[in-house]
Formats: structure tokens, sequence, C-alpha cells
């Protein structure tokens, strides 16, 4: 008799007490989906992406190396600066994430390659604070005004 193990999607999750993390592999929390930053049924944090110069990172490897513990090693893909350009894995950048009464992240970046490299480090990031009923359902109901003079 044989049996079906079911494997869930690829992604890091980690948790600690009332907060949950959940994302990609990479890090990255895409939106529209399910993953983010939930505390108790509110989710905080509904997108994530880290780049170099407008450039997604590539996944080297990572994971959650604890229950509320994570590290994502990434390289950076080949992209234009105004001193020329990096070449593809000149850069390295690791994630550290911790859940410990909130979310900590570091985020360290060393530079394997001969010369300098000044670049934009950009960090995107979206709070909805969708329930967690909303975000199942996949009926996120935008509330609130904004408003600029």
């Amino acid at each position: 008799m044989s049996f079906k193990v079911p494997v869930g999607p690829a992604q890091i999750v980690i948790h600690g007490g009332q907060t949950i993390l959940m994302s990609k592999l990479t890090g990255q929390i895409d939106y529209p989906s399910d993953k983010g930053l939930y505390f108790r049924d509110t989710r905080l944090l509904s997108a994530w992406a880290v780049y170099a110069n407008g450039e997604p990172w590539d996944l080297l490897n990572g994971g959650a190396v604890s229950y509320d513990v994570a590290r994502i090693f990434l390289i950076n893909r080949a992209f234009a600066t105004e001193d020329g350009a990096v070449p593809a894995q000149t850069l390295g950048l690791v994630l550290g994430r911790v859940i410990d009464g909130g979310m900590h992240e570091d985020l360290d970046i060393t530079n394997y390659g001969l010369k300098p490299v000044r670049f934009n480090l950009e960090i995107a990031l979206r709070c909805d604070f969708a329930d967690i009923f909303e975000v199942e359902a996949d009926h996120i109901v935008r509330r609130g005004h904004i408003g600029a003079r």
C-alpha cells in the first residue's frame, strides 16, 4: 500500500509568540499573495523586496535556521552604475531575520570584486493591515483616505 506525502509551497516561515513571517525562499513577499508579517489576525507587512539599482537579487541558499530565525544568501545580477557596469555575482547579500516581539532584520552586503562599488540599495515595503480572513478569501478591502497638498 502506497500513500502520498503532500509537500507545501516553497517558502520560509518563522514565528515567535503571536507573530508569524511567511516569505518566498528569496525572502521576498510578493503582493498579492498570502505571505507577509502577521501579528495575531492582522497582516502588517504585505510586500517586501530588495533591489540593486533596480535589479532583483538571485537566491544562493537560505531558510529557517530555527523556529524564529531565518538566514537567506543572495547574489547580484549584472547592473549598470554611474561608475560602470557591475558584473553578476560580484556582490553578496545576506538577510538575517529574527522574530522576537516584532521583526528584526539585518542586511549584510559583501563586495567580492576587486573594485569599490557604488549603487542604490532599494527596499520596497507595502502594508495593507488586512484581516486574516480577507487574506484567505483573497478579497482585500482598502480602507482610509490618502490626501496631499
